[in-house]
């Protein structure tokens, strides 16, 4: 099945805009999702902190002096950032907080304030204590982010932005560790989200990896999010993409996807009627999780038009478009 026939409502809407410049060339190397470092695409190994660095052990770090560094630590407990153009680069937080094992509570390792300008969090990993919980490794509570070179393993999601948040050369997987959680690697509202060059992984097959919301979750009837995927490598969620959920129409919303290779499982497509997945038959393999990429397809609550360009993108086992 062609990516083309999966969303044909989008591929409808190809070439209303001009192509954009992309900050990566397409990778055109085909079965990446078995090693995305084999085909340069971001991994554990190339992201997160940069090897020969050495780490100071620290705390939990509150930052509230505006034009802050904060370099070369080894935190156990959060950081949480509540000025502007503070910078958190070449660090590992291992956040101790919790959730247990029912229900989410918003923790995450790296939180951000709102209504805070130039944040930057570049070449920094996360990760979860043993037997710990957390909702998201980095929460953008309504600030200008932007996060590269992150390695982001600690949550059931990666990232929560209720602001314009660019995300590039990073690494993040999803997981769900807590049992009523709302998974997906990047969660945003009424604003901008940027993935460029991103590795992007989702297995439990709920949500997306990208999932745009409207309203908080109260149906409106415009959609105001921008999103821009860009030469990623993308796998799993419910559906891979979804841009614009609980909106009516399309309002002000753009969305830019383009060089990216969406990742699918080797075997046979199946077909589950009580809750109308499309499951691998021999399960998930080197190749992807699902059949479609994402558990029901690629994308859903998307709206083709003029502010919607879907160019460049394939398949990841074979590159067919």
């Amino acid at each position: 099945m062609s990516i083309s026939f999966v969303i044909a409502a989008i591929v409808a809407a190809i070439g209303s805009a001009p192509a954009r410049p992309l900050d990566h060339p397409p990778v055109k190397q085909a079965h990446c999702f078995k090693s995305p470092r084999a085909c340069g695409f971001p991994a554990p190994s190339t992201t997160g902190v940069p090897k020969g660095v050495a780490l100071k052990p620290s705390g939990s770090i509150q930052v509230t002096d505006a034009g802050s560094v904060v370099s070369g630590v080894e935190v156990t407990g959060t950081i949480e950032i509540l000025a502007d153009d503070v910078t958190i680069e070449d660090s590992r937080v291992t956040q101790d907080t919790t959730c247990g094992s029912t229900e989410p509570c918003g923790n995450y390792a790296i939180g951000i304030g709102p209504e805070l300008t130039g944040i930057k969090i570049e070449h920094v990993e996360t990760r979860s204590a043993p037997g710990q919980t957390c909702e998201q490794d980095v929460r953008n509570t309504g600030s200008q982010v932007s996060i590269v070179g992150a390695y982001m393993h600690a949550c059931d999601g990666n990232v929560y932005a209720a602001g314009p948040t660019r995300l590039k050369d990073s690494y993040g997987k999803a997981k769900i560790a807590i049992a009523t959680d709302h998974i997906e690697n990047v969660y945003f509202n009424e604003t901008r989200f940027t993935a460029i060059h991103d590795t992007l992984l989702n297995p439990v097959g709920q949500t997306a990896v990208i999932f745009g919301n409207s309203g908080g979750g109260t149906d409106v009837r415009n959609c105001s999010n921008h999103l821009t995927v860009v030469n990623s490598l993308l796998a799993g969620g419910g559906y891979t993409l979804y841009p614009c959920a609980h909106s009516e129409e399309p309002g002000s919303s753009t969305l830019d996807v383009e060089g990216n290779h969406f990742a699918r499982c080797a075997s046979k497509e199946g077909y589950e009627p009580n809750g109308g997945q499309h499951p691998c038959v021999g399960g998930p393999d080197s190749s992807g999780y699902y059949a479609n990429s994402g558990a029901y397809g690629i994308a859903t609550d998307y709206f083709p038009g003029p502010g919607a360009t879907w160019r460049g993108n394939g398949w990841d086992d074979d590159l067919a478009k």
